[in-house]
């Protein structure tokens, strides 16, 4: 098994803003669009993916596996 992460963009609505979070950005500048942290566990040969948690993007993906 292994474990791999991304992060990608979510509309930029209120209550995404609210459970996602945005990243950081320069001082006086806004980040466009919240983002979402996904983890997987992968079956390295297969490809399959045996499992996936999204969780907010200031959440590292350590302490989500």
């Amino acid at each position: 098994m292994a474990i791999d992460g991304t992060v990608f963009d979510v509309p930029d609505t209120p209550t995404n803003a609210r459970v996602f979070s945005y990243p950081s950005s320069p001082q006086g500048t806004y980040p466009a669009f919240p983002k979402v942290r996904l983890v997987f566990l992968v079956e390295p040969v297969t490809h399959l993916i045996i499992d996936a948690f999204c969780s907010p993007y200031r959440m590292g993906e350590g302490r989500n596996a």
